[in-house]
């Protein structure tokens, strides 16, 4: 299957202008793009020098009302850049050679030009990008009369809007992950590990298209699972719960979806509370409309939980700080749902809501998807089956 969806240059064009019109909104020269997303997201190229940190890149872009902006690399990037066709022409690049000093000469040489009052770096919510006090250090130095500040808030304007073509790579990268892992269920066995049961899993969505599978877990168990943990040699036993959380990455965007099944039988009672769960999620994804705070949000998704017969899930007070969140290049991006949040939901925001209920030893989570449309959400996932599904308790060979 054939998933890839390749933007134009074109795409990446419209990001720069977009961030030019954010940056200049609030009176800012220059923005440096040291985060290897936010680098990706907004010029198009892409290079393996990011699994080295001796090589810096970066996209400085001024606020100037024009196409131009500046891509800091080193000399070996400088023929792979021009082969790019995906960069937009008006990119220019200022190659260095050597390593992370000379890389911030170069920086410093590049914003000279621009006599800059007011510099950003994208540091901030969720950006975390190259960190080197010698960076700041120096623009200090050479740009004493220039106010150094954050550039996430302006980072975040544009990407947490999503263009027509980013929802359907996120559609594109829901749909790998859930068919191949109800085609995955169908070889799981008694006595399959956590670990056998992710190499399987991670092969289905490559030969469906992912491009990468940067995270996934996999637990077998009853009642407290380490969700956050690598997968382990644990086998999988009868009456065992499964859980899955996937991060399959179809070209630029992240699935971040998770399902659950039971190895064997499932009870009335565990059918009951696994609805109860389904459909609320599904509720809270369609209270959302544009225009709603992140904290209405946040209340809308407490009493709708409330008003279930399962109640305000215990999980609800630990992760209070944010129970839904943002996605697309990166796992989880703005905006975050929480209690007195400030931000305002808008068309285009993708939202992830994933109630979490731990009951008489079951586990219950359906993380659902939705994007924020002008009437409400829209949910992007194929959504979790009705029934609580069932793995065959037969020993594997």
């Amino acid at each position: 299957m054939n998933n890839r969806l390749q933007f134009p240059a074109s795409e990446y064009l419209q990001r720069i202008r977009g961030l030019k019109r954010a940056i200049a909104e609030r009176s800012i020269d220059l923005i440096l793009l040291t985060d290897k997303a936010n680098f990706e997201y907004f010029c198009g190229y892409k290079t393996f020098v990011w699994i080295s940190s001796a090589r810096p890149t970066a996209l400085l872009v001024s606020s100037k009302n024009d196409d131009h902006a500046i891509i800091i690399a080193s000399n070996l990037e400088v023929l792979p850049i021009k082969l790019t066709e995906a960069v937009p022409s008006s990119v220019e690049t200022a190659s260095y050679g050597g390593f992370a000093p000379e890389f911030i000469e170069t920086v410093v040489g590049a914003m000279k030009p621009y006599n800059p009052q007011r510099i950003a770096i994208d540091y901030g919510e969720e950006c975390f990008g190259f960190g080197s006090l010698k960076l700041i250090e120096d623009l200090k130095r050479h740009f004493s009369q220039a106010e150094l500040i954050e550039g996430a808030a302006c980072v975040w304007q544009i990407r947490c809007i999503k263009s027509p073509a980013e929802i359907q790579q996120k559609r594109a990268a829901c749909a790998v992950a859930t068919s191949s892992l109800f085609e995955a269920f169908k070889e799981l066995r008694i006595g399959h590990t956590e670990i056998e049961f992710e190499r399987l899993l991670t092969v289905k969505m490559i030969q469906k298209g992912a491009s990468s599978v940067p995270f996934l877990s996999v637990k077998f168990g009853r009642g407290e699972l380490p969700t956050h943990l690598p997968s382990r040699d644990l086998a999988l036993a009868p009456d065992d719960f499964i859980y899955v959380d996937i991060g399959c990455k179809v070209n630029d965007s992240v699935s971040d979806l998770s399902r659950v099944a039971k190895a064997g039988k499932k009870t009335a009672e565990e059918q009951a509370v696994y609805h109860a769960v389904r459909k609320m999620t599904q509720d809270i994804l369609h209270s959302f409309r544009p225009g709603m705070t992140t904290g209405q949000a946040y209340e809308s998704y407490k009493a709708i939980c409330a008003s279930s017969a399962l109640g305000v899930p215990k999980s609800f007070m630990t992760w209070s700080s944010r129970v839904g969140h943002g996605s697309g290049y990166n796992c989880t991006e703005p905006p975050s749902i929480c209690a007195n949040g400030e931000d305002v939901l808008r068309e285009g925001m993708i939202i992830h809501i994933e109630p979490l209920y731990k009951i008489d030893g079951g586990f219950y989570q359906t993380e659902e998807i939705g994007v924020i449309t002008a009437t409400g959400a829209e949910i992007l996932t194929d959504v979790a089956p009705e029934e609580l599904p069932e793995v065959a308790i037969a020993p594997c060979e």
